[in-house]
């Protein structure tokens, strides 16, 4: 079992190492290219343990729930409301920000454009006309969230 977790251990920061080089020395997308590199990771897990004749399902769980929650750390610290209110007050010239100027760069608005941009940008959403669409990419994304909603009996909040 030890040894197994050493293992795993390697695989995770190897992993992690990976998506530092490759999210430092190319565009964005972060979340799709950490998803891509979770599921290479743990299939490459499971094909090594394969080869040494003994797959171990705890450690292949345990593998991809580490980068579940890598990413989900990550990406909970760059969609931070706070991190981004305190780092524009330290970027702001002389400390101080206005408090209007701080409402206006963080009111309800800048924010959901702000998250339609992004969204636009990794392939979720496309602009039809005045609206927005769902790409095929987010239409299997919302027919899986149903269906694990559905699975665990999980209310729907959207449609309440």
């Amino acid at each position: 079992m030890e040894n197994s977790l050493v293992i795993t251990t390697q695989f995770f920061l190897s992993a992690v190492m990976i998506h530092l080089i490759t999210c430092r020395f190319s565009s964005s997308r972060f979340m799709f290219k950490g998803l891509i590199l979770g599921v290479i990771t743990v299939i490459s897990f499971a094909f090594f343990q394969f080869r040494a004749g003994k797959v171990d399902l705890v450690s292949l769980y345990l593998l991809g729930t580490a980068w579940l929650g890598y990413l989900m750390f990550f990406i909970n610290l760059l969609n931070s409301v706070t991190l981004k209110m305190l780092a524009a007050l330290s970027e702001s010239k002389n400390e101080t920000l206005l408090n209007s100027d701080f409402n206006s760069f963080f009111s309800e608005e800048n924010g959901l454009h702000s998250r339609i941009s992004l969204m636009i940008e990794n392939g979720f959403l496309e602009t039809k006309g005045n609206g927005l669409i769902l790409t095929p990419r987010s239409k299997l994304m919302v027919w899986c969230i149903n269906l694990l909603r559905k699975v665990f009996a999980m209310e729907n909040e959207s449609q309440e």
